[in-house]
């Protein structure tokens, strides 16, 4: 569950209309306008928060309540935007200098 009330307890069915006047009054009280950001922005940044934690994209969507394809469509084109941190994680490194553990193939 994405969010619950401050007693633990979860929101009411269909939390963007149940609760879009107090949303909209948390939004301009930061200064945003509540036409602009909605409740429906929190989701967003929880999903993005979760990709960018690598969390599988599978359990992303169960716990969003949508698909991976959905995700997929909609947070595809902005992954060059972080593309490059995580295609260095999966590039081979040369071993620093006095590295003891190396072992050198043979013929090379």
């Amino acid at each position: 569950m994405l969010l619950t009330r401050n007693d633990r307890q979860p929101w009411r069915e269909n939390p963007n209309t149940s609760y879009r006047k107090d949303f909209a009054e948390i939004v301009a009280a930061i200064g945003l306008d509540p036409e602009e950001v909605t409740a429906y922005a929190l989701r967003h940044s929880s999903i993005v928060r979760a990709i960018l934690a690598n969390v599988p994209i599978r359990v992303v969507a169960a716990r969003h309540d949508t698909s991976v394809s959905m995700i997929e469509r909609n947070y595809s084109r902005h992954i060059s935007e972080h593309a490059d941190q995580y295609a260095q994680q999966g590039l081979l490194q040369a071993p620093p200098p006095g590295a003891d553990n190396v072992i050198p193939l043979a013929g090379r």
